[in-house]
């Protein structure tokens, strides 16, 4: 480009005034983006205990045993007998066999943060039921996946027991039903790589699904054969928390027929999910807990069978074809946020009728039970305004003075059964 200086005796003597002096052009460097933490780096900022590290196995390789022949490893119980190389399976199998507590560690020369390395699992036998065990991956560069032959495979992924931990490792490639723990699992991640529909399938006994994991790929997380409370708390389906970018994800959260007991749902957030939670199956023994969720762009945030339990409070549903669809009385479904989508609640469920705005709200009941009201700009639930009781007359007043210009809408739980359907809205004027 072109530039006018002040000129120098150099190049033009005592007399001159102004000069031309030419500079090559500024190269354009283009906008890089944002810059993305490193899952492993990413982890260590969730709130969890540190593994006990004194003695800890740590793997300083990719590669995994090869199948066919003797596997010398499944007997031992130290790092001495593997040498100066240590695989995952290997280190798995020392943990089993060693009287626990056993933490695994992973050598940052090998897994850094930045460079993540694949460790490739082939069809051999897994160790079961590691207890007083942690998987830790945090600050580090871990992923960990299945060769062809071992996809669809029951037995590929180990199984961890109570008391026990994985944090910070993501899995890719799993197979199709993919047993995990009934302890915790921290700030893993779920990224199939592998066609078809497959679940995640963990087999949750009292354990905790949580915080910080991210699930992507075709089919979901599958829990299944829960006798116990066991939670599901602040993870992320179908959305990388450290980005927001959207991940494939067909269905979030599914709950198998066999699951007895109470499964509790809290802070997680689903996007653009087919099904966010679905309970499909009847079920007497169990009891489902969706309350503080997130949902966005779903086809149906929460759908259940005939299973008991609550939806709310403070779930937040958002641009879905249907907000809760209930098939039985069994299910209460309170002091949610609802909007922007299709049905707010689909269910057999009656609803309060002849709404009126009077100095307050008021209507007819369907039974003996408690009406709740919601505030929309486009007739559905987005604010909760606040709960009336029904009257010997099956009459209820709730004296509040809601937003002029909106809509008020209501929803009546039974005493004796679940929730309804929403009502007819009415125009506050």
């Amino acid at each position: 480009m072109l530039r006018l200086m002040p000129c120098l005796l150099l190049l033009c003597g005592a007399g001159c005034g102004w000069a031309l002096e030419l500079f090559p052009p500024v190269p354009v460097v283009p906008d890089a983006g944002p810059v993305v933490v490193p899952w492993g780096e990413w982890v260590q900022t969730l709130s969890v205990p540190a593994c006990a590290t004194a003695d800890a196995l740590v793997v300083n390789t990719i590669e995994d045993e090869a199948v066919g022949g003797a596997r010398p490893w499944e007997t031992w119980s130290s790092a001495a007998e593997a040498g100066p190389t240590l695989s995952l399976r290997e280190a798995l199998w020392i943990a089993w066999n060693h009287p626990g507590p056993d933490t695994i560690l992973f050598d940052a020369a090998v897994f850094p943060s930045q460079a993540p390395a694949t460790v490739r699992l082939g069809a051999l036998p897994m160790p079961v039921n590691l207890d007083d065990f942690c998987l830790d991956a945090r600050g580090r560069g871990v992923l960990i996946g299945w060769g062809p032959e071992s996809v669809g495979d029951v037995n590929g992924m180990w199984r961890v027991g109570p008391n026990s931990l994985m944090v910070g490792v993501s899995f890719v490639t799993v197979p199709s039903r993919f047993r995990v723990f009934s302890g915790q699992l921290v700030g893993c991640r779920f990224l199939d790589e592998a066609p078809g529909d497959a679940f995640f399938s963990i087999d949750l006994t009292g354990g905790t699904v949580g915080p910080g994991n991210v699930f992507a790929g075709p089919g979901g997380i599958a829990v299944t054969t829960t006798v116990t409370r066991s939670a599901i708390v602040d993870n992320f389906f179908g959305v990388d928390p450290r980005t927001a970018e959207q991940l494939p994800l067909r269905r979030g959260v599914m709950l198998w027929g066999g699951f007895a007991g109470e499964v509790y749902l809290r802070g997680n957030t689903f996007l653009g999910n087919e099904v966010g939670i679905e309970a499909p199956f009847d079920s007497a023994a169990s009891v489902l807990i969706v309350e503080r969720n997130d949902f966005f762009s779903m086809g149906r945030a929460v759908a259940s069978g005939s299973v008991r339990g609550q939806v709310g409070p403070l779930n937040t549903i958002r641009d879905s074809g249907i907000g809760v669809q209930v098939t039985s009385g069994e299910m209460v479904i309170t002091r949610n946020s609802i909007s922007g989508g299709g049905v707010p609640i689909a269910g057999p469920g009656p609803s309060p009728t002849g709404l009126f705005i009077d100095g307050g709200v008021g209507g007819v009941c369907p039974g003996d039970g408690l009406v709740e009201l919601f505030s929309d700009a486009n007739a559905q639930a987005e604010e909760f305004l606040g709960e009336a009781s029904c009257d010997a007359q099956r009459s209820f007043f709730w004296p509040g003075f809601p937003t002029s210009g909106r809509t008020v809408s209501a929803t009546f739980t039974a005493l004796d059964g679940g929730t309804g359907v929403l009502s007819a809205p009415v125009l506050i004027p």
